[in-house]
């Protein structure tokens, strides 16, 4: 599944949401787990988009990547 804004694309794949800056060419990559082990990614990034818009989404978890690449 591939989502694009202004600022960032990303691509879920796997379990992971990959995370591509436009203006830097940067990408890194997010992987969310509730308290049981599950990974509740996509679920979450989907609920965002539903609440906040595909920008905001994207923006949020442009923030949660730990290190780009």
């Amino acid at each position: 599944m591939e989502y694009e804004s202004d600022q960032y694309e990303g691509d879920y794949w796997q379990g992971v949401m990959v995370i591509t800056d436009k203006a830097t060419g940067q990408c890194g990559s997010v992987s969310l787990r509730d308290s049981s082990g599950r990974n509740v990614t996509l679920n979450q990034f989907k609920s965002c988009i539903k609440t906040h818009g595909v920008e905001r989404a994207l923006r949020s978890y442009a923030r949660l990547v730990t290190h780009w690449q």
